[in-house]
């Protein structure tokens, strides 16, 4: 018998759909349209306290975090932590991953000003 282990967000239930990232002056807003049509939307903030001077197409290499982040907000909306204490918290912890990476990939790639 083969096994498939189910990694990454899928494994966690975060919403799927087609989806798309926003970029405003201080925040990022994450739209994602669920397999039923329905739009469900929230946004990111961004720290106010460092600012980063980047390449060309930086938002393009990043997106994705922010989307993924986006998605797992999106999803921790309907967990209750004191229902579904285990996955509240594996979610509170992808999250926080997706902004670690986000943080990372600004800091090794651009310049802080």
């Amino acid at each position: 018998m083969i096994r498939k282990v189910i990694g990454g967000l899928a494994a966690l239930g975060v919403i799927g759909g087609a989806s798309s990232v926003v970029w405003h002056d201080g925040s990022a807003t994450v739209k994602v349209k669920d397999e039923q049509g329905v739009t469900h939307t929230t946004s990111i903030p961004m720290e106010q306290g460092s600012s980063y001077s980047c390449p060309a197409g930086e938002q393009d290499k990043v997106a994705h975090y922010v989307e993924d982040a986006g998605r797992i907000k999106i999803t921790l909306q309907g967990v209750s932590p004191y229902v579904e204490p285990d996955r509240y918290r594996r979610l509170v912890a992808a999250y926080n991953a997706e902004v670690d990476q986000y943080n990372a990939t600004l800091e090794s790639d651009c310049s802080s000003g």
